[in-house]
């Protein structure tokens, strides 16, 4: 009788001993899994996060020129030669748009800007007192003068090309402070100047140091947008 409650006990403790080693082999499997897949999830919640940042970066790279409403007219002010007005206007071909205005409130300035995604240049450029006086006098009597005005320096001015809007996400924008006040614009150098756009306004300010300006004022000095506050 004894041997037989020992045979049933010990049939009893080897089969709880069994069940408790194959509980532990599947939990450990089982929390194994779990962490494995709280890594695949971290992984994939990460892949999400910067291809998102990449989408979000893209945008703003795409909508720079809108954002910064980068042809807004504007007048600067300065008290010497450095002032200027621009006037925008879209070309029939969307990737020209035509500045036109005053140079220090002396003779009139034509450009033509061309737009490559999320940069802006001017590819041609003349005063109203140069060779083509007669041509310009000619054209802006025309009704859609304008768009003449676009053909005709494709066509009659030198090439060129000056930066006048360029975006990099990875550039902030920086707090300027002016006589008027003090400004958060986004900073876009251009030689030995640097020209300031505000987000919703346009191009804000230009700021120049060199030679010539330093040898005349004494200081860098800024044109900026005339009865501007806000």
């Amino acid at each position: 009788m004894k041997k037989r409650t020992l045979v049933f006990v010990g049939g009893v403790l080897a089969a709880v001993f069994l069940a408790l080693i194959i509980f532990a082999s599947t939990g450990g499997e089982s929390v194994q899994h779990d962490e494995e897949s709280i890594e695949e999830q971290q992984q994939s919640n990460d892949k999400n996060i910067d291809k998102n940042e990449e989408i979000e970066q893209v945008e703003q790279t795409e909508n720079a020129i809108e954002t910064y409403r980068v042809f807004n007219d504007y007048q600067l002010d300065h008290i010497g030669y450095l002032s200027e007005g621009r006037t925008f206007y879209n070309s029939d071909e969307d990737v020209y748009v035509l500045g036109y205005g005053h140079e220090a409130h002396a003779v009139n300035r034509y450009e033509l800007f061309e737009i490559k995604e999320d940069e802006v240049s001017i590819i041609r450029s003349l005063t109203e007192d140069s060779e083509h006086f007669e041509n310009i006098e000619s054209i802006i009597l025309e009704e859609n003068w304008e768009e003449e005005m676009v053909t005709y320096l494709l066509n009659s001015v030198a090439p060129q090309d000056e930066l006048f809007f360029s975006y990099d996400p990875t550039i902030d924008e920086v707090e300027v402070i002016l006589e008027q006040g003090s400004y958060t614009l986004y900073p876009v150098m251009v030689g030995e100047k640097t020209l300031y756009f505000k987000q919703s306004k346009g191009l804000w300010a230009k700021e120049y140091w060199d030679d010539l300006t330093i040898d005349m004022y004494g200081e860098k000095q800024f044109a900026v947008r005339k009865n501007e506050t806000n």
